[in-house]
């Protein structure tokens, strides 16, 4: 039976039983790189057993296997109160949860897996098909953002967060057509260890939205929801031939044109097939120096697919293109792809950096950073530097090249 009929019915029983019905989305944390790493019949055999053991946990009758790895479970309650309806599900959805982390052994392979899980509660026609669907899906994804392994439920406040998405979507779409966004750039720094002084050595591109009606809008407010939607795809092209632009320009100033260029790029622009030839069309069109630019990844965007990222960044590389791991530290950090790929810097996020004066684990955490950059020879960058105590304990953990806004703020080209 289709999803649609298998909802259909469950508003049916919760219509007559005056009971709260359940959606529940689940999708399997991941799943891309056991593809990746066991090969596709492997993973389609998970995918199978993923479903055998779900329709033991709730019925075959309750279970849709969807596409790619997700799957939904229509369930009718035993409670006319939310609050009671809600419990129960949650019981049983860590149960699902539970037992799908029991180790999927076969073929001389023993997987462990998790899922993370968006649940919706309705009464009766309380919401449409759609709105069903996508609000369960609304709740999966937060659920993935929570950590993976868990389960979120829908409710009023995340249907108003969507719809302030909404609203915060059209204004982007507006505000990408119109040409409202600029870069900024901050400066980063090295120090001389002869004269202890530091000196520019480039900068890294920052994008900025002023809305005509609501001001700056920073960019932790609109470049995740353009991540989601799509749209940081052509936002991220726009970004490219701006800062090529720029760098172009600086390739005629006596004071810039030794600047290495930083610029941020989104895991979804690097996944997509066509990014090489698109920077090489750029290349080629705004005739900049490609050794003067250093991409920043991170590392979540190198662990989805190693083998792409490797193809990928070796194209990057032969192109003349650097690389930089964002905020190193934050992720997976694991020496074996600094070991097989060219990177050529590491920068020590911000929040290593804040309470560096007074938490000992970020003293510990940012030396290991440091020793790994000298011992893999990897230019290491500490981001966010923002108090004279912060710079001192850097320099005397040997520290060389910094950003933050100690030394300057992100600033339009003009005013570099």
């Amino acid at each position: 039976m289709s999803l649609s009929k298998k909802i259909d019915k469950i508003i049916a029983k919760s219509h007559k039983t005056s009971r709260y019905g359940a959606l529940l989305l689940l999708d399997i944390d991941d799943f891309k790189t056991l593809n990746h790493t066991k090969g596709h019949a492997l993973g389609n055999e998970v995918l199978h057993q993923i479903y055998q053991r779900l329709s033991h946990t709730v019925s075959p009758l309750h279970v849709n296997y969807l596409q790619g790895d997700e799957y939904a479970i229509t369930l009718c309650t035993t409670s006319s109160c939310y609050d009671h309806a809600k419990e129960g599900m949650k019981a049983l959805a860590y149960m699902i949860l539970k037992a799908l982390q029991e180790p999927f052994v076969m073929a001389h392979h023993s997987i462990r897996l998790t899922a993370s899980m968006g649940i919706v509660l309705f009464l009766a026609h309380e919401y449409s098909h759609e709105k069903m669907v996508q609000y369960a899906d609304s709740a999966l994804y937060e659920a993935k953002k929570s950590g993976r392994n868990t389960l979120h439920f829908f409710s009023p406040l995340l249907q108003q967060k969507l719809e302030e998405e909404a609203v915060m979507l059209e204004r982007l779409h507006h505000a990408i057509h119109q040409q409202q966004m600029s870069l900024h750039y901050q400066k980063q720094w090295a120090l001389n260890p002869l004269t202890q002084d530091v000196h520019e050595i480039g900068a890294e591109a920052l994008i900025r939205w002023i809305d005509p009606v609501h001001g700056m809008i920073t960019p932790d407010k609109f470049i995740p929801l353009a991540e989601k939607s799509g749209s940081i795809i052509p936002l991220g092209e726009w970004i490219l031939k701006e800062a090529f632009t720029q760098l172009k320009s600086w390739q005629d100033d006596p004071q810039k044109r030794h600047w290495q260029l930083s610029i941020n790029i989104s895991i979804k622009q690097f996944e997509r097939d066509d990014f090489i030839s698109m920077v090489q069309e750029l290349l080629q069109s705004f005739q900049c120096d490609a050794t003067k630019i250093r991409f920043e990844l991170t590392e979540s965007l190198l662990i989805n697919d190693l083998k792409s990222s490797l193809r990928k960044i070796y194209a990057l590389t032969k192109l003349g293109i650097s690389l930089s791991i964002d905020d190193f530290g934050t992720g997976y950090s694991s020496l074996a792809y600094l070991k097989r790929l060219p990177i050529h810097e590491l920068k020590i996020d911000k929040s290593f950096i804040r309470d560096l004066a007074s938490d000992h684990a970020d003293v510990i955490l940012v030396q290991t950073i440091l020793g790994i950059g000298k011992r893999f020879g990897l230019d290491v960058v500490a981001e966010g530097v923002e108090t004279e105590e912060q710079y001192q304990r850097l320099r005397d953990m040997g520290c060389r090249y910094f950003q933050g806004y100690l030394f300057s703020k992100p600033t339009p080209p003009s005013l570099l």
